[in-house]
């Protein structure tokens, strides 16, 4: 710096340089605070609107055009407010569009937040579906009140004509899994699939399809109960009673069967020969006539021939045929007995062959309609027919 005289340009650039900033400098308080700035304001007011203009820039400000255009946009991540208490995030540098408007180069700041909380954590709340493209592991209980677990098919593509849904996997350790997944196999069809794997071995699986039926690698039980007819084996199954194995036995279990109307239905065996003429066997338990069991053949419906086996020992038949003997109609009979004698065609033969004479020529032998008198111990009545050869004659003699 030298001494001297000041030239009037030298006086003009060193008030330049000293009112210039103090006058951009009281602008901008002016426009941040919106107040006046006078020259008469001591150092400690000047202080303190400067310290207040900078703690209101602190916060977020509404969106302002001209400020905008003279800073030349405004930065990446800048925030400000909006209309309808809106606040935005600007997603570029030197950003002079319009939060709001339709290509505005503004986001949504708590839209913004929320998208990337979504991205990371699942929602406590929600009324819309939840996605999350990752792993989620739950440590302890996993609990779905009210409503279902869905495993939505979404974009899965098929893959050679299979479509694999999501699976529920089981692992004991590293190598022994057990699982549960669906399926959709264009040529045969859905199924659910349960299974155990060892390693990429598959050690035991069972398969349910949509057409009802059921592969199993391996089975072993007593029971199987279905709640409606359905296919086993070409054969049916119902759930009114349970068939089992047992021992050497085959047990039908009556246990939850209703009685109607007093008598108690078992399940049959049916053997049908077409698809009109049937032969079965069933038991039943009558309250008020015991229990039976009744062999039976159908034809059309209508019962031809039938034999039913009381619990008191009694037997009942529509018919009876055999090599030795044959009634017609019906017969109940406790105890049948008939020595040297035959029943053939319906007649009751008492043979007298090889029987002697007594000393009046009379042949009489043991074989006669005997009747055996109740309550009467000892006493006994019947009929039979004696032979005179010495008189020629045949009477029928009744005994007491």
């Amino acid at each position: 710096m030298k001494s001297g005289i000041a030239s009037s340009a030298q006086i003009n650039k060193t008030l330049r340089q000293a009112t210039v900033p103090a006058s951009g400098l009281s602008q901008f308080l002016v426009n941040t605070l919106s107040i006046d700035v006078n020259d008469n304001d001591d150092i400690n007011i000047f202080s303190d609107r400067i310290t207040n203009s900078i703690l209101k820039l602190a916060q977020i400000n509404p969106f302002n055009p001209s400020f905008a255009n003279a800073i030349g946009g405004y930065r990446k991540y800048a925030i400000v407010s909006g209309d309808n208490n809106n606040f935005w995030v600007s997603t570029k540098d030197n950003n002079l569009t319009i939060p709001g408007n339709v290509n505005s180069d503004w986001v949504n700041l708590f839209d913004s937040a929320i998208k990337w909380a979504n991205s990371e954590f699942l929602r406590l709340k929600s009324d819309y579906p939840q996605t999350v493209e990752s792993d989620v592991r739950i440590k302890g209980t996993f609990c779905v009140e009210d409503k279902n677990i869905i495993i939505d098919r979404g974009n899965r593509d098929y893959v050679n004509g299979v479509l694999n849904l999501a699976s529920v996997i089981w692992m004991f350790d590293g190598n022994d899994t057990m699982s549960m997944f669906a399926t959709h196999d264009m040529n045969e069809g859905k199924k659910i699939t349960i299974q155990s794997k060892s390693g990429d071995k598959v050690t035991n699986s069972i398969i349910l399809r949509e057409d009802g039926t059921v592969n199993a690698s391996n089975f072993s039980g007593k029971k199987i109960i279905a709640d409606e007819l359905r296919p086993l084996s070409e054969g049916k199954i119902d759930n009114y009673s349970e068939l089992y194995q047992k021992g050497k036995n085959i047990v039908m279990d009556a246990t939850g069967i209703p009685y109607v109307n007093d008598v108690l239905n078992m399940p049959s065996v049916i053997w049908l020969l077409d698809e009109n003429n049937s032969i079965s066997m069933f038991a039943t338990n009558d309250r008020n006539e015991g229990k039976k069991i009744t062999i039976q053949s159908k034809i059309n419906g209508e019962v031809y021939n039938v034999i039913v086996l009381r619990e008191n020992g009694t037997i009942e038949c529509k018919n009876i045929n055999s090599s030795e003997s044959v009634v017609s109609n019906n017969m109940i009979s406790e105890n049948l007995s008939i020595n040297n004698g035959t029943i053939n065609n319906g007649t009751l033969n008492i043979n007298s062959t090889n029987k002697d004479m007594n000393e009046n020529g009379l042949i009489v032998g043991n074989s006669s309609l005997h009747f055996n008198l109740v309550n009467r111990t000892g006493q006994t009545g019947g009929i039979y027919l004696q032979e005179d050869f010495k008189n020629n004659k045949t009477d029928l003699v009744l005994f007491r």
